[in-house]
């Protein structure tokens, strides 16, 4: 699985982050991270750490927040999805149809009004 930012993809300016690469048994394995990491008392889970996963130009750090507020960066390298209880388990939703099959699909993990997206693509195509 990889980890990349691509900025500015459309006329409107909009962007993100996108995770791709992967199979079925890669996104099972992140969706079980991320299911340990919210059942822990860890306030932050840095996916640029995990072993499975090798960032390019980037590093996403997920928090657990009050608000949904998508992901955010002041840098444009390092990104951090700010994401509350709810939000979070939206965003496993997502992932579950690339977890319990193959596919050639993508999804946005998150429907948030923010201009950088969650793009998990396992081909990397939009």
């Amino acid at each position: 699985m990889e980890l990349d930012y691509i900025d500015q993809v459309n006329s409107f300016g909009e962007s993100f982050v996108r995770l791709y690469g992967f199979d079925m048994a890669e996104s099972l394995l992140l969706t079980q991270t991320i299911v340990d990491w919210l059942n822990s008392a860890e306030p932050k889970l840095n996916l640029g750490q995990l072993e499975f996963i090798t960032p390019r130009n980037c590093n996403l750090v997920l928090c657990k927040a009050e608000e949904n507020d998508g992901i955010l960066s002041q840098d444009a390298t390092t990104f951090y999805c700010l994401l509350n209880a709810d939000g979070y388990q939206d965003l496993l939703k997502a992932l579950a149809p690339f977890s319990t099959k193959e596919t050639k699909g993508y999804a946005y993990l998150y429907d948030i009004d923010n201009p950088i997206d969650l793009l998990y693509s396992p081909a990397g195509t939009w």
